[in-house]
Formats: C-alpha cells, structure tokens, sequence
C-alpha cells in the first residue's frame, strides 16, 4: 500500500517552547509599585514634618492683637446699634449703608416730630461718618445748626425749618465735603450767602422759598462749582437771574 510521506514541520516551530521560557525584562526605571511605595513614604514624611511644627501660639502678640481688633470691632457694632436705638427713640430716621469692611454711608432724618434737636445731635457723633442729613422741624435753628459743622463728612444736607437765618451759613460753610445743600423753607436771605463760596464741593443749592433778593443773587457768581440753583417762590427779579445765568453760562436756573 502507498503511504503518503509526511510533511517535514517548518524548523522554527522547534524554537517555540525556547522562546516562550525568555523573561521579557522591565522598563527601565523604577516599577509602579515602587514609585508608589516611594509616594506613599513622601507622604508620611510630610506629616510627619506637619506633625513635628509647633502650634500657633494663643498668647502671641499677633495673637492678641487679631483678638483686640475683633472685640473692638464688637464693640462698635454695638455702639452704633445703640445709637440708632436712642435716634429712634427721640423721632430719627437712621440708615447705615455699605459693606461690612467697607466705606460705609450714614443717611439720618430729623422729622417734624423730633423734639431734642441738641440731644440728638450729640448722639449722631456715635455714628460712621455721616453722609446724608434730612432736617424737616419747624424748631431747628441756627445754634442747633452750628453743630453740623462737627460732622465734615456731610456731603448732602437739607433742611426745611423757618427758624433758621443766614447766619447759620457761617457754620455751615466748615463742612467742605458738602455737595448739596437744601435751604427750602427757611428764613434765609441775602446774609450769610457770600459765605457759600468757601464750598468747594458744592454743586446743587435750593434757595426757593427763602428771602433771598438780587443782592444776593449777586454773590452767588462766585460759588466755584454750582451746577444747579432752585429759586422757586422767591422774589428775585429776571434781570438778576439772567445777569447770574451769563457769569455762570454752566450752571441750571430754576424758578
């Protein structure tokens, strides 16, 4: 019988079982588990470095200092609470504006009904700068006026009282940041106007309903910075409101 002679196998295959025993060598460099042996002992130094530093220490100076600046700031908060209690009580208005580590700006309102103009007026000085001052109180006179003076940081002041005159000017003129000035109402005339021009910041004067004549419409040319002038109820003449509008070409002349 015929028999088929086998098929000789490729040499190569005899090399596979050799092969198969070669260990293929690591990367160069260290495993992973080693470089996360090595982390894993990097961290524990670094506690231990943590561990090892001493405390903040309570009693330092800078210590001490942060915990008197809190208290004081503590303290001021309740002292400006208790100001705004006693204003209420007497018949004010109080309202604080602003961020807490901010500038802040104080507005207050002396209603008709507020009865302790000088008491009053002693407890504003426990308050943050006030900016804003609103007086409507048919008993508010030039002393009690002269006592705003004490408050630079008033840029926006009005008051509407028939007690006070001219002569209140004189007082009011030592608040230089004052911008607005409202003088409706009152029994303000030609005296004590000149005094304006010592103002720097003043841009907006209401003088209607005052007793203000063409004299001392006169004066007013000399104000710096006035942008606006209300003049509405007075007696001034057209001829002495178009004589101001030509000094002063930039300012608005209400009446």
């Amino acid at each position: 019988m015929n028999r088929t002679p086998t098929a000789l196998a490729p040499w190569w295959l005899a090399l596979v079982p050799a092969l198969l025993l070669v260990t293929i060598p690591a990367p160069f460099g260290p495993s992973a588990a080693s470089a996360q042996d090595e982390e894993k002992e990097e961290g524990e130094g670094s506690e231990e470095k943590k561990a090892e530093e001493p405390a903040p220490d309570p009693d330092s100076p800078e210590a001490l200092k942060a915990k008197v600046a809190e208290l004081q700031k503590r303290v001021a908060e309740l002292e400006l609470q208790v100001a705004i209690m006693d204003l209420e009580k007497l018949g004010a208005g109080v309202a604080v504006e602003g961020p807490d580590d901010g500038p802040k700006t104080t507005r207050v309102t002396l209603p008709k009904l507020w009865s302790g103009d000088a008491e009053a007026l002693e407890k504003l000085k426990a308050l943050p700068e006030v900016n804003v001052v609103y007086v409507d109180n048919p008993e508010f006179n030039d002393e009690a006026a002269a006592k705003l003076k004490e408050f630079p940081k008033i840029s926006s002041l009005t008051i509407m009282s028939p007690a006070l005159t001219g002569a209140s000017l004189e007082h009011l003129k030592q608040i230089p940041s004052l911008g607005m000035l409202f003088l409706t109402g009152t029994a303000v005339g030609d005296e004590g106007l000149a005094s304006l021009k010592d103002l720097p910041e003043l841009k907006e004067l209401s003088l209607s309903r005052t007793k203000v004549t063409d004299a001392g419409l006169a004066t007013l040319a000399e104000l710096p910075q006035l942008r606006t002038l209300y003049l509405i109820g007075t007696e001034v003449s057209d001829e002495a409101v178009a004589k101001l509008q030509e000094a002063k070409p930039e300012a608005r002349i209400v009446r």
